[in-house]
């Protein structure tokens, strides 16, 4: 176990990084709630590569982007 466990740390610490409380407070959070929101987010930016134009104030979202 001891040495999985050095493995794992020699693999993993060139990417790793100590945070100060200051720092982690500035990190956006993904919670539980927001995992689902950010998974379509991703998947509709895979299939849509062309920029979607702002909403003005004369339209409204659903007639600026067309979900299926």
């Amino acid at each position: 176990m001891k040495d999985a466990r050095t493995t794992i740390q020699t693999t993993l610490s060139p990417y790793v990084l100590a945070l100060t409380s200051e720092q982690r407070k500035t990190i956006a959070k993904l919670g539980d709630g927001t995992v689902p929101f950010v998974d379509r987010l991703m998947d509709y930016s895979v299939l849509e590569s062309a920029p979607i134009e702002p909403c003005s104030a004369s339209s409204s979202l659903a007639d600026v982007v067309n979900f299926e």
